[in-house]
């Protein structure tokens, strides 16, 4: 059956990894449980309907960050690693590895591991939430990205730069999480417009930290992209934490498009 969706409920989301449902919001990665572990953590919330690609869509998630703790960022500023909003094809128990992988990026996950590692249909808006060096593997050999700040991006196959398809800076992202029992609250608004490929992101819109990114789709429609040649994919948050960590809270999460039941 389709309808349209308006208000989701987050007590349907199909929870992976580390995720936990609280009384009014879902936990990404819990603090508590980082302390426990030195392999980061990663989660997943993911709608348990397929989205279909092929037609206009609007998703809006409010989401926290609070309880920071481990080694700081190259910044001084505690808390890590991130979270992005996720579009694939591989089910709604799909998760990627912790760390700079975001709970969506299988790349360094063993081989073995099912299903496979290859991120081929997996495209991600990031909230990255640590600033480090970073580098990447291209033909030509390793390449020195240097200093990777906090961003707002869109990646398509993976989490390395050489995935990236756009990206804003996000300078003030994570500075409130300095104060002790600090909390903070952000918003993300995504709208897709199938007849042109054109994707446009806004993070904490109407403050003054508001964060617009755009992206047009040129060759690809996401039928192809994330489909896998099907009309539909599915939706959802991702997570994940390493030497630093905090707890990353989905708040709500909002479709307005067509899902099937």
């Amino acid at each position: 059956m389709n309808f349209s969706t308006y208000l989701t409920e987050l007590a349907e989301m199909n929870l992976v990894g580390s995720a936990i449902r609280k009384a009014n919001h879902i936990n990404l990665t819990p603090a508590k449980e980082a302390l426990k572990t030195s392999q980061g953590l990663a989660g997943a919330a993911w709608w348990p309907y397929p989205l279909i690609l092929t037609l206009d869509f609007e998703i809006q998630i409010n989401f926290a960050f609070a309880n920071p703790g481990g080694k700081p960022d190259f910044t001084g500023i505690p808390g890590g690693d991130g979270l992005a909003l996720v579009f694939q094809n591989y089910g709604s128990h799909y998760l990627g590895g912790p760390g700079a992988y975001l709970g969506y990026d299988r790349s360094g996950i063993s081989a073995k591991a099912k299903p496979s590692p290859l991120n081929q249909h997996i495209l991600a808006l990031e909230v990255d939430a640590f600033v480090n060096n970073d580098t990447y593997q291209e033909n030509s050999g390793k390449q020195d990205v240097g200093l990777v700040q906090k961003h707002l991006a869109f990646h398509y196959r993976g989490c390395q730069a050489a995935n990236q398809l756009a990206k804003k800076p996000l300078p003030n992202l994570g500075k409130k999480l300095k104060e002790e029992h600090a909390y903070e609250e952000h918003s993300l608004r995504l709208y897709y417009r199938a007849n042109d490929g054109l994707m446009v992101a806004w993070m904490d819109e109407g403050t003054q930290d508001a964060c617009r990114l755009d992206y047009r789709f040129k060759n690809n429609d996401l039928k192809t992209l994330i489909g896998q040649g099907k009309a539909t994919g599915f939706v959802g948050i991702t997570g994940s934490t390493y030497t630093a960590w905090q707890d990353q809270m989905l708040l709500d999460f909002q479709i307005k498009g067509i899902t099937v039941m």
